[in-house]
């Protein structure tokens, strides 16, 4: 397959996935309400959904490494995600809907490290630049809670179910047409002979880089919980209108796309290790700032700061997971990382950032700046003492080849 072929699907699958996560993210709450669930079962229900995520992250990413079909892995799991949301159009009721729902995000969490997995790699083998792949993804996210939001003045809201459904078909459409094959037909599956087993991945998580890499870049991207959370009420709050709070949140997406537009060059001069490192020091600058409610304009300049805190930190991550995990463990290191960054991570600041907003307000931010100043610690430490190896042995050959 040539290159631009390659880059085509990809960015397509990036596009069909993101479209997924605009329409859950800030729908499903929203269709949980319609379907009559109170707020302590919608709660109950988004709990469960996490919980799930934490055993089928990582375990999926792992066969996925095993069977060394990524792919097929993909495909699968999202059929069963339409599966459970075209029963979720029509059951009723607290249990089917909290089955339904915890089978869904057991199946659809691991297909976003895969995807991210089989981009990077990809992108690798026919010299692309990753970032402008992804980008697709973020301006997909964009469009798709855009363009649901606007449905819901026409449709009814229980109705938002099959936006989804239709999203999810769209990306597994695409995940059937992405290749299995690569550069001068060289099979994107593992290499022959290598079977991944759990003590390759024990030896994977007690790599000392390898844990100071998952905590620098899962503490600045979990510093985002106390914005993600609380950050329209508490601009509500200080009188911002709707429009501009929207306005705002597209901004920093707009600048994470600007700079994964640029990443190719900005890859060359910081390198893996220094963009997690600028990630983690912009979140200090940002949620500093944010703490002490600056005004409309300082806040736009701090909104733009995203393209650093998200848009560097997930550019690091993933070149860094490139080149210092073994090629034949790539998914469960994709997994690993998504598992303790948006699993535990993410969890653990979102909730505590409930009764700091509650007891602080906006000074919250201030213990997300916090965070931005452990994973500079941590970020500075890998710069200083990765030399752009592998950071554990890959698995053993077993069996013929």
């Amino acid at each position: 397959m040539p290159a631009s072929a390659f880059a085509r699907r990809v960015s397509m699958l990036y596009a069909a996935l993101f479209a997924c996560v605009g329409i859950y993210l800030p729908y499903l709450p929203l269709w949980l309400g319609a379907k009559g669930m109170d707020t302590r079962e919608i709660a109950a229900i988004l709990a469960a959904q996490v919980a799930v995520r934490l055993v089928t992250g990582p375990f999926c990413a792992f066969l996925a490494d095993r069977t060394g079909r990524p792919r097929r892995m993909m495909v699968t799991l999202a059929a069963l995600s339409i599966l459970c949301l075209a029963g979720l159009s029509v059951v009723e009721g607290f249990w089917p809907i909290l089955l339904l729902t915890v089978v869904m995000a057991g199946a659809w969490t691991p297909v976003l490290p895969l995807a991210e997995a089989f981009a990077i790699s990809g992108a690798e083998r026919f010299r692309l630049d990753y970032g402008r792949l992804r980008l697709w993804g973020s301006l997909s996210f964009i469009a798709a809670s855009a363009g649901t939001g606007m449905m819901l003045d026409r449709i009814e809201t229980a109705h938002v179910i099959f936006v989804l459904v239709a999203a999810q078909i769209a990306f597994l459409l695409v995940a059937l047409s992405l290749p299995t094959r690569a550069v001068g037909g060289e099979t994107l599956r593992r290499t022959a002979g290598v079977r991944l087993s759990p003590h390759d991945v024990g030896r994977l998580v007690r790599a000392p880089l390898f844990l100071v890499f998952l905590g620098a870049a899962s503490l600045t991207q979990a510093s985002h919980g106390v914005f993600y959370a609380f950050g329209s009420l508490h601009w509500q709050e200080l009188g911002y209108s709707g429009g501009m709070i929207g306005a705002l949140w597209a901004l920093g997406v707009w600048a994470e796309v600007a700079l994964f537009a640029m990443s190719g060059r900005i890859m060359g001069h910081v390198g893996a290790a220094g963009l997690i490192a600028l990630g983690a020091g912009m979140a200090m600058v940002r949620w500093t700032g944010m703490a002490f409610d600056p005004g409309l304009w300082p806040l736009v300049g701090l909104q733009v700061l995203h393209a650093f805190t998200f848009g560097a930190t997930h550019l690091g991550t993933m070149h860094f997971l490139l080149r210092a995990v073994p090629q034949p463990m790539h998914n469960t290191a994709q997994g690993l990382y998504a598992t303790v960054s948006g699993g535990v991570m993410m969890s653990l600041v979102t909730w505590a950032s409930g009764p700091l907003y509650r007891s602080w307000g906006g000074l919250a931010y201030l213990g997300a700046a916090a965070l931005g100043a452990m994973s500079l610690v941590l970020a500075l430490l890998l710069v200083a003492t990765w030399r752009g190896g592998h950071v554990a042995e890959p698995p053993e050959t077993r069996g013929g080849a």
